[in-house]
């Protein structure tokens, strides 16, 4: 019997930070496909647009995990990095499973947000797939906070191993406007039908502007 090559897209909002674009590849009949639908359960939120001001709220008001300083892209000024968290249980009431830096103030350009996997990388290709970061920003401007997040996805290479990568629609945090405050809200996870596992993470926020040490 003749089969058909399929891939098929559907965009699935999965946990507190956006939506994924996924693409479900299948097999069928003359033509026929069949998508396979996510394990909603495994994801550990529900969509953001749901929740979203709530989680904005309580991350950008609860106790910081770590302080940093706001870097620059060059050296040997400082290159904006947190320390990583100690492990995979970070979080706290109000804003759980997120690893909380602030930055403090900067009045200069737009800002550029990054979230880093501290543990060993993962380390086959399904474990790769099944990890994710997620990132997001907070700006208090005198008046209120906002806040954009955004969300990376494991993509495993035989000979590169796992590395994390947008997939639309989402993209690098790379326009955080100037305020009197500023913290990145941040997790890595493998999701899994027996649960999620956190990892350790690390956050990075620096202006590109040339550095003058």
């Amino acid at each position: 019997m003749t089969q058909k090559y399929a891939a098929i897209r559907s965009s699935v909002c999965r946990g507190a930070w956006g939506c994924l674009t996924l693409t479900a590849l299948g097999f069928g009949a003359l033509g026929c496909s069949a998508a396979v639908e996510p394990d909603e359960a495994a994801d550990p939120a529900e969509k953001l647009q749901d929740i979203a001001p709530a989680i904005a709220d309580q991350c950008a008001t609860v106790p910081r995990d770590d302080v940093a300083d706001i870097g620059y892209e060059s050296a040997p000024c400082p290159r904006g990095l947190s320390a990583p968290s100690q492990n995979g249980d970070y979080g706290q009431s109000g804003c759980e499973n997120k690893y909380v830096v602030g930055y403090g103030s900067y009045f200069g350009g737009t800002l550029h947000g990054r979230v880093l996997w501290s543990d060993p990388l993962p380390a086959t290709s399904a474990s790769c797939l099944a990890s994710r970061m997620a990132l997001a920003a907070y700006t208090y401007d005198g008046t209120s906070w906002s806040h954009q997040q955004t969300t990376l996805i494991g993509q495993w290479q035989p000979i590169l191993g796992c590395h994390f990568v947008y997939q639309s629609p989402q993209v690098p945090l790379d326009s955080i406007p100037p305020g009197l405050r500023h913290r990145l809200v941040a997790s890595a996870y493998q999701i899994s039908l027996s649960g999620t596992v956190y990892h350790r993470v690390q956050t990075r926020l620096y202006d590109n502007s040339i550095c003058i040490a």
